[in-house]
């Protein structure tokens, strides 16, 4: 009966020696012991996973909103290219032709003042009340003597400051070499068109004999 006894205490004695050890082994053993099974990440791995997979579905999300965008706006912005390709050749002209009606001439200075006259009154007007804002200017001839320029250059200062300063404020006025035109757009008009209609109508010699068209064109 002893001896019965004695292995009982030497069978508990071992189970508690066994089942301290497991526990000190699994306090100590971390995150990557996994008792011969595949290491299974921690719940930090596992959130970075997460983030990234989010990550990369906002990214398919925002490109696939830019897909739909360009397929439903189509032909933008290639038609608004190709319509700013065709208006460039025409900015410069237009861009000129306002320069031009915003230029004064000699004639709109007194000769012995070089003062502005009333036809020089007149244009800067029309320029102050009738050219957009965006683009209006009073552009000066410039005379070979400085004294000259200078004196026109103030005259126009002048007018602009007292009429005009305090709804347009920063017009710009400067010295230009530009020729403003001398006649209206309706007469320039009426010019191109007698022009064109005093042009002989184009006829192709036709030779008789036989000889054809192309013959008789290089004779």
């Amino acid at each position: 009966m002893s001896n019965k006894k004695a292995f009982l205490a030497f069978l508990s004695a071992l189970a508690m020696s066994i089942g301290s050890s497991q526990a000190q082994d699994c306090a100590s053993c971390g995150d990557n012991v996994q008792f011969g099974y595949p290491v299974v990440a921690s719940q930090g791995g596992m959130a970075s996973r997460h983030q990234a997979r989010k990550e990369r579905h906002e990214a398919w999300q925002e490109e696939s909103a830019k897909i739909t965008a360009r397929n439903d706006a189509w032909p933008r912005p290639f038609a608004c290219h190709d319509k700013q390709a065709y208006f460039a050749v025409w900015t410069p002209m237009i861009d000129r032709g306002y320069a031009m009606e915003c230029a004064l001439c000699a004639d709109h200075f007194n000769p012995d003042t070089n003062e502005l006259n009333g036809q020089g009154q007149a244009k800067v007007a029309a320029i102050m009340q009738n050219i957009p804002s965006d683009r209006r200017a009073v552009y000066v001839p410039r005379h070979n003597n400085e004294t000259v320029s200078q004196t026109r250059l103030d005259s126009v200062n002048h007018i602009v400051k007292t009429f005009y300063g305090h709804s347009n404020p920063n017009t710009m006025i400067a010295l230009s070499d530009l020729q403003a035109p001398m006649i209206s757009g309706v007469q320039a008009d009426a010019i191109s068109k007698g022009y064109l209609e005093g042009i002989p109508a184009p006829v192709i010699p036709v030779v008789s004999g036989g000889a054809g068209v192309s013959s008789s064109t290089n004779q």
